[in-house]
């Protein structure tokens, strides 16, 4: 997944409704298929906040090159608010309710699947003799040109 943490934040739009042809990966796909309500705002915070987490990495990373190693493992491990523990909590929990939406809706779906899934062998027998009535009618007329 290429993911650009500065577009994300950005989260520019063009009119389509599509992310900013910078920004691809997973949440760009994501970003792409919205379909249900309420699912749009919870994909740009999922994208937003684990973004906040990406710069957390960078910010890691220079502490650690600048030599201040305990103020790096203190921000990476910590859970206060503004630590990248409680930054990657707030990604999952965003993640979560994206997922939560889709999962809603996908099990309203599979329940209405099960609704006509009896229907099934009806529906197959019919065609099945609607196909061999078709046929013996057609038969005369499919005999005039022998």
């Amino acid at each position: 997944m290429i993911f650009h943490a500065d577009a994300a934040l950005r989260l520019g739009h063009s009119r389509s409704g599509r992310v900013h042809g910078r920004f691809t990966g997973e949440f760009r796909t994501e970003l792409d298929n919205i379909t249900f309500p309420g699912e749009r705002a919870a994909a740009e915070k999922t994208v937003r906040t684990h973004a906040v987490y990406q710069r957390d990495d960078r910010k890691i990373r220079a502490l650690l090159a600048a030599g201040k190693e305990q103020e790096a493992a203190e921000f990476c491990t910590g859970w206060e608010p503004g630590t990248s523990n409680a930054h990657f909590g707030a990604w999952t929990a965003a993640l979560d309710k994206v997922t939560g939406i889709n999962r809603a809706h996908f099990t309203a779906s599979a329940a209405g699947r099960s609704a006509v899934t009896g229907l099934l062998p009806w529906a197959g027998g019919l065609s099945a003799v609607a196909a061999a009535l078709a046929a013996l009618g057609l038969r005369p007329r499919l005999a005039e040109f022998r």
